[in-house]
């Protein structure tokens, strides 16, 4: 039995993605403003709070139970292929939650939506987001198909944030101590699994994602006063293996990729 009247779905999501920002009654009116009767207005909100499980995976299993439509299941199948990919980058599940109050740019958006909040800066909101658009640069380039993912970031507010608590330094060109390099696209798993390694350990990494070449690279560290760089082929990364050089004094060092952490950089102090 449909819950919301066809006509009706744009106006109740709109009220959906807007529910954390308002009140219980807020949300309730908007919702009955739409024809839905409290029955069924809390059927929805039952739905929406659905966290049953101690991890994403087990949601994402017990909302397989739900059999809505065929675009529902694709939706769960979408969901579950991210968490997969995360899961192999080796991205803990505590800093993905799935929700199903997430659902704005439906006009444009053809996949998953995905925004980025901080836990220590509440008062501050979201400070990214964004989705999958297969469809929006289509619109622009004649039919042609060009797919696209992408994110925008409150630069404003997360600024004010972070310099009000001075944890941004403005006199350098980047955050980062360490540049991974990334030799061959190919492995980029493995370069983001050794950054996500050197981050556990409290050392700000950065990965460097366009696909130039090693020369280039450097310069880029070199141009944003980035201390040391990371350097691995697919030899060394199948290996684990791979090389930490000091930018200042051209010294460097191989370690075992597996052990990075910390101690690689009191090596250089």
């Amino acid at each position: 039995k449909t819950l919301v009247p066809e006509d009706r779905i744009a106006n109740v999501i709109k009220s959906i993605d807007k529910m954390d920002k308002c009140s219980n009654d807020e949300f309730d009116l908007s919702i009955q403003q739409q024809g839905i009767s409290k029955e069924n207005l809390q059927k929805i909100k039952n739905f929406l709070e659905f966290r049953n499980g101690n991890n994403n995976f087990e949601i994402l299993n017990r909302l397989k139970v739900f059999r809505f439509n065929e675009e529902f299941t694709a939706g769960l199948s979408e969901i579950e292929g991210i968490l997969q990919i995360l899961k192999k980058l080796d991205i803990e599940d505590n800093y993905v939650k799935i929700s199903l109050k997430l659902a704005r740019g439906l006009s444009y958006y053809t996949g998953s939506v995905f925004e980025t909040v901080f836990d220590d800066f509440k008062n501050v909101g979201s400070i990214s987001g964004g989705g999958r658009y297969d469809n929006l640069v289509t619109l622009l380039s004649s039919g042609k198909q060009f797919p696209g993912v992408g994110a925008t970031i409150g630069i404003s507010r997360l600024f004010t944030e972070l310099l009000g608590r001075e944890l941004l330094d403005v006199k350098k060109s980047s955050v980062a101590n360490i540049l991974v390099t990334v030799q061959n696209q190919d492995f980029i798993t493995n370069y983001i699994r050794i950054a996500n390694k050197l981050r556990k350990a409290g050392i700000k990494t950065e990965v460097y994602l366009q696909d130039k070449n090693l020369a280039s690279q450097l310069s880029y560290a070199d141009r944003k006063k980035i201390k040391f760089v990371i350097i691995a082929n697919e030899m060394e990364l199948l290996e684990n293996k791979a090389i930490i050089r000091n930018l200042e004094t051209k010294e460097q060092k191989i370690i075992r990729t597996e052990y990075v952490g910390r101690e690689i950089l009191e090596a250089f102090k």
